[in-house]
């Protein structure tokens, strides 16, 4: 069954609703240029006991940093988004933290960088290229997908909505797809989702 992580939260309310639809995956972003940055870590401590996955979304900040917030929110993955270091990966898979990391992609795959992280990466996360690093609700372009060798399991991101639950579907079938990605395409306003339709896109990812 393919999984749900929806990123970009921080409104308490907004993710005490979304926990009641059962993602598996919810990314908190640490970056403090996007706009669904968390602020500090006292400002959410209120995500500390929830009884879920959570993301740390993080684009080129220092392990100590990563570390800090982890401990401190109970953080359970870790995702560079950035210009990170197959060396930075594997400290932090030294200290138990499972990485997810990120790859931009225009029309082709980064193969060479792909190659780099095998062995630090718990999960690869290919999102459309943007100078934003994510969140921009455009989708690239899936038929590089055929060129992936299925080795580390896949978070797929990058403008999806359940217009593409059934192209997802038949990619599934020869792609080692772990979870779909879901932030902008599902937003209210930057960081407060609209639980509804989150609802039905959960719904039907789960029938795929």
């Amino acid at each position: 069954m393919i999984k749900l992580k929806v990123c970009g939260m921080r409104e308490e309310k907004n993710l005490k609703q979304l926990i009641q639809v059962g993602p598996d995956y919810i990314g908190f972003i640490f970056y403090k240029k996007s706009k669904r940055f968390v602020g500090d870590d006292e400002a959410i401590s209120f995500i500390k006991p929830f009884n879920i996955q959570k993301v740390g979304v993080f684009v080129n900040e220092e392990n100590n940093e990563i570390i800090k917030h982890a401990k401190a929110l109970d953080l359970n993955l870790i995702q560079l988004h950035g210009d990170e270091s197959p060396d930075q990966a594997e400290e932090l898979k030294s200290l138990g933290l499972k990485v997810i990391k990120v790859f931009s992609v225009n029309n082709q795959l980064p193969s060479n960088e792909l190659d780099r992280f095998k062995k630090v990466s718990d999960y690869f996360l290919l999102d459309t290229k943007t100078e934003a690093y994510g969140g921009s609700g455009q989708r690239f372009d899936w038929s590089v997908l055929k060129d992936y060798d299925n080795e580390i399991p896949l978070f797929l991101s990058g403008g999806i909505g359940e217009e593409h639950l059934g192209e997802i579907s038949d990619l599934s079938k020869s792609l080692n797809i772990h979870a779909i990605d879901v932030n902008s395409r599902f937003e209210i306003t930057p960081a407060l989702k609209n639980i509804d339709s989150i609802t039905s896109f959960a719904q039907k990812l789960k029938a795929l």
